[in-house]
């Protein structure tokens, strides 16, 4: 799993990851403002991950990296087919808003969730 960008949201994507994929071995993570951050970031992302979601890190490769590394094929990208790309938009508000009434037309249009008042 490549992760660009070491800030709070990227912990939340890899412990879903971990979470939906526990045979997940790799993470690399990656922050092209500042590699530091992404090198303090895994460094405690063991510790958080047990922390915050109980999920236990042993065994699974960690390592921040450069953002170009990968784009300038000085590191692996997919070496198999069932290693995953993911592309995450949110964080900024405007794709949040869309990400969201698209989820909220999908449950209408599926007759789930519910209705409160405010």
């Amino acid at each position: 799993m490549f992760v660009l960008g070491a800030g709070n949201q990227a912990a939340f994507q890899i412990a879903a990851m971990m979470t939906l994929f526990p045979g997940l071995k790799k993470i690399m993570v990656a922050d092209m403002l500042s590699p530091e951050n992404a090198e303090k970031f895994i460094s405690n992302l063991p510790k958080r991950l047990k922390d915050e979601f109980g999920i236990d890190a042993t065994g699974k490769v960690l390592e921040a990296n450069s953002n170009l590394d990968l784009i300038l094929g000085k590191v692996d990208g997919r070496t198999f087919k069932e290693q995953i790309t993911i592309y995450d938009a949110t964080g900024m508000a405007l794709l949040d808003i869309a990400a969201g009434k698209a989820a909220l037309d999908l449950a209408a249009e599926k007759n789930l969730g519910t209705t409160a008042e405010l």
